[in-house]
């Protein structure tokens, strides 16, 4: 996931989502039709416990990403009247910005 690297890959489709998908499938299978993956009854229900928890691990992860893609369209309202733009012959005001990091290069 992205917190696991310097970089961050929130900027990306929550392919997370098919994971969830999947697990889902397989825990409804797993109760309502062991015999598929030859499992007993009570195996089915047992593996269809882990198959959610996978499920709801992968939905946490995916959450975060749509999350941040969601905010990141949402950015703060700034405005500024002609008064308040600095003038200069040396400098060039570009707005409001942030704070470049090693992260950011």
């Amino acid at each position: 996931m992205a917190h696991d690297y310097a970089i961050e890959s929130l900027l990306r489709p929550a392919v997370e989502l098919y994971t969830v998908y999947v697990c889902a499938a397989g825990a409804f299978l797993c109760v309502f039709a062991p015999w598929a993956f030859a499992l007993t009854p009570l195996f089915g229900i047992v593996t269809s416990a882990g198959f959610l928890a996978l499920g709801l691990v992968r939905l946490k992860q995916a959450w975060q990403v749509l999350r941040y893609r969601r905010n990141i369209r949402r950015l703060p309202h700034y405005t500024m009247t002609s008064k308040e733009v600095p003038v200069s012959n040396q400098r060039l005001f570009i707005g409001l910005g942030f704070r470049w990091q090693q992260r950011h290069t």
